[in-house]
């Protein structure tokens, strides 16, 4: 991290899967706080993260106390479905549960995902369509942004 100090980046977007370095001996949240800590103290740039719903959904007011005094730019939600819905109702708790952070919401348009965790089938106007109403329903609540992933497979939509 320390040698990313010498581009002219602004921040560094932290994708971290802390079920997959796990140790018996710590949580999943702890791994991931202790993890943010050693990049910010190796930086002094703005740090973001990408983080899968699971980390976020009835967090502990302890947990979210330690997101909070990270102070991330951003917390991207990666949440794979497609189903309008159900990303809807899961965010609206998830923005309950972490109200003050700075939440923010990824959409897959990814061809190489299972179908119900991408809108690679939809043609654009449906994809648009369900990103407004996820918008709409979302915006009272504290989302700040809706993010795609990935733009090349978007660009290569209908």
């Amino acid at each position: 991290v320390k040698e990313m100090n010498d581009f002219s980046f602004k921040e560094i977007h932290l994708d971290i899967e802390p079920d997959a370095v796990l140790n018996t001996n710590i949580t999943a949240m702890n791994l991931l706080v202790d993890t943010i800590k050693a990049v910010k103290n190796a930086t002094t740039k703005d740090i973001s993260l990408s983080i899968h719903p699971r980390y976020l959904s009835g967090i502990s007011v302890k947990d979210k106390n330690d997101l909070a005094n990270l102070k991330l730019k951003e917390i991207v939600v990666m949440m794979y479905s497609n189903n309008t819905e159900k990303v809807v109702e899961n965010m609206k708790s998830i923005l309950k549960d972490t109200n003050g952070l700075n939440i923010a919401l990824a959409q897959s348009v990814e061809k190489n995902v299972n179908a119900g965790e991408s809108y690679s089938s939809s043609d654009h106007k449906e994809f648009i369509n369900a990103i407004h109403k996820i918008e709409n329903e979302l915006s009272s609540t504290g989302l700040k942004i809706v993010y795609i992933q990935s733009w090349e497979d978007y660009g290569k939509g209908d």
